[in-house]
């Protein structure tokens, strides 16, 4: 299974620095995705989500929940962040996800499914995880995005969901969806026929 991954990030109007972050990375196991929002806006949320982010890009744990456990631990002390973290397998077309907080995943293709995220605030409150599983095709697109997008999009309002590049995809949605009161992150991953 191949994917185009494409990942965007806007600063609050009033703000010189964005506190959402989006990890993308993929090997030949599949993908990764982390898309991360720091408590507020300004110095203060991109000083913690660039933290949370730093410590991402070297955990290499392929499980989402566990995932959220040391980034929890990680951001102790701080002002917090919430997070959602998604792994695709390759070889098999798993994807994999959990959440904290009030970030947003979804996929969008012939099986429409939108994942739950657990409430609380990394550092700060952390319940139960719940780690959620579906099985991706070619022609998906999964989209995650941080409270800073307006979920109101569809194939309706977004008719390019499944026709447009992913980097296309990403600057649609942080361009038209975004909330003039917030920072806003995005991630977009095409699975490929």
């Amino acid at each position: 299974m191949m994917f185009e991954v494409a990942e965007a990030h806007r600063a609050h109007p009033l703000e010189r620095v964005c506190g959402d972050a989006c990890l993308v990375s993929q090997d030949d196991w599949g993908v990764k995705c982390v898309i991360l929002d720091g408590v507020g806006h300004g110095p203060k949320a991109h000083r913690v989500a660039s933290q949370l982010l730093g410590f991402m890009r070297e955990h290499v744990v392929r499980d989402p929940s566990k995932c959220l456990q040391a980034l929890h631990c990680e951001a102790a002390g701080s002002e917090g962040a919430v997070a959602g973290v998604m792994f695709i397998e390759r070889a098999s077309g798993t994807l994999s996800y959990a959440a904290l907080g009030n970030t947003v995943a979804r996929v969008f293709g012939r099986h429409r499914r939108q994942f739950i995220s657990q409430p609380g605030v990394l550092g700060q409150r952390m319940r139960s995880l719940l780690p959620q599983t579906a099985q991706v095709a070619p022609g998906d697109v999964v989209v995650l995005h941080t409270d800073g997008i307006s979920g109101n999009f569809d194939a309706v309002n977004l008719p390019e969901l499944r026709v447009a590049s992913a980097q296309s995809l990403v600057a649609t949605l942080i361009e038209h969806f975004s909330k003039p009161y917030d920072d806003a992150g995005c991630i977009v991953v095409k699975v490929l026929p």
